[in-house]
């Protein structure tokens, strides 16, 4: 292998790396809005503070909420920023998150997005 191999090799990973951003960027972005539209029906209080699951999400049908991953994703990115609490409520099946508005997050964090 040459120096102009090398360097199309070179140039073909800095190609590939930005596809790889711009598609990591849309899941990013794809998560974060629908993370603030969580956290809008809560504030909104469509959701109950004191705990829902994501079936309460899905069956409303609401606008950019109902596909399960895209839920579950804005799930995850709002308990990880520490807006939301999960718990694991038994079940004879299947063990049921069950999502709790934090406490500890500023109330007025919930009411901006």
């Amino acid at each position: 292998m040459g120096f102009p191999s090398t360097l199309r090799a070179l140039h073909w990973a800095v190609y590939l790396e930005s596809h790889a951003r711009r598609c990591y960027g849309a899941a990013q972005a794809g998560e974060a809005d629908t993370a603030r539209r969580i956290l809008e029906r809560i504030a909104k209080g469509d959701l109950p503070r004191e705990g829902f699951g994501t079936r309460d999400i899905q069956r409303a049908c609401w606008s950019g909420l109902a596909d399960q991953k895209q839920v579950s994703a804005g799930l995850d990115l709002l308990v990880e920023l520490g807006h939301l609490e999960a718990w694991q409520e038994p079940t004879r099946g299947r063990v049921k998150t069950l999502y709790i508005v934090n406490p500890k997050s500023s109330q007025t964090a919930v009411a901006k997005h």
